[in-house]
């Protein structure tokens, strides 16, 4: 994972643009890091409906004649096999194409290889909502990833997800041309984690700790000294607290300032879970692993599981499995909170 991948986080939490140009600059910050000679795909989607996954914004500079439009997209993912669609975009953060199960029986392998294209790596920010943003870049061999390659890719994907949803969420809240992302923070910070102002939920002093303690943890990856590691992301946590997402806002005299805004993943109607079990489970049904909650919540890995074992007792549920099957009987679906 060469080259800054810090840019790749911070292209994802660009939200004061319109989805096209978010979109757009999300995958040219990836390029340098994804492209090995072929060029990198984008597009954004939502998959709340497996009959018809939609796309959305579209952005690429392939090099050859596949996935080269959003119509194209579509049609591929129209006529993959449901079970499929539903493991890799509904959940799959990072894979390479020929380690997908499954992968020889779908249309896009077939007319990937068909162009001598032998492996794709996607990255794909998804959540629980349904929502996601995919890119992709084909590799000049089939590959497998080392498992630290996955699990950094993974966390990229975190910050892909988590930055498309709340710029989703601004979206919604502004409906005005010009997206700015003090309106409805709970918190402004400065970069050095100063709290410049905080409200509701996060005016506690626990609170306002945690956020001055994330901001400063963000700050120290994006350093000229770290941000071309490959572990420089892993103190910049998807959530802070389960609750907020960190974005840049700035003055129209260069000012830099950090908005806390709410942006977890709640259910419209009562589960009979607590919001944090709720969200673990949420999680959970989308095959991620503890470690991967962990860091997409900006909670501890003991927290996740004493939170698993929560709603396992309150869904009936013996095992991991069980709770997830329990869970989607239970319709808690987040999807139209998009």
């Amino acid at each position: 994972m060469p080259n800054d991948i810090i840019d790749i986080v911070e292209a994802a939490y660009d939200v004061e643009r319109t989805e096209s140009s978010w979109l757009e600059n999300l995958v040219r910050a990836a390029t340098p890091s994804l492209d090995h000679g072929l060029g990198v795909v984008g597009y954004v989607y939502d998959a709340s409906d497996l009959d018809e996954v939609k796309v959305g914004s579209f952005h690429s500079d392939l090099r050859a004649p596949v996935l080269s439009s959003r119509e194209q997209v579509q049609a591929l993912i129209r006529h993959s096999d449901p079970t499929y669609v539903q493991r890799t975009w509904r959940g799959l953060p990072c894979s390479t194409i020929s380690e997908t199960p499954d992968i020889e029986e779908q249309p896009g392998y077939t007319a990937m290889r068909a162009l001598g294209l032998h492996d794709a790596l996607v990255i794909n920010g998804i959540d629980p909502t349904w929502h996601g943003c995919w890119l992709g870049a084909f590799l000049p061999e089939v590959t497998k990833l080392a498992p630290e390659v996955a699990a950094r890719w993974a966390r990229i994907a975190a910050h892909i997800a988590s930055g498309f949803r709340v710029r989703r969420k601004l979206e919604q809240l502004e409906q005005l041309e010009q997206l700015n992302a003090t309106n409805g923070a709970e918190a402004i910070l400065s970069p050095g984690g100063k709290v410049i102002h905080a409200e509701e939920a996060a005016a506690s002093k626990a609170a306002r700790d945690s956020l001055r303690e994330a901001a400063i943890a963000i700050d120290r990856a994006r350093t000229k000294g770290r941000r071309a590691r490959a572990d420089s992301v892993d103190e910049w946590k998807g959530l802070v607290a389960a609750r907020w997402t960190i974005v840049d806002h700035f003055e129209n005299d260069g000012r830099r300032y950090l908005c806390a805004r709410r942006n977890d993943a709640l259910p419209e109607k009562d589960t009979g879970l607590t919001d944090r079990e709720f969200q673990v489970t949420a999680f959970l049904s989308l095959g991620h692993t503890t470690k991967l909650i962990a860091y997409e919540l900006g909670i501890s890995a003991s927290t996740v599981r004493v939170l698993v074992g929560r709603a396992s007792a309150k869904l009936g549920a013996n095992t991991r499995a069980e709770l997830v099957t329990a869970f989607q009987r239970g319709a808690f679906t987040l999807a139209r909170k998009s």
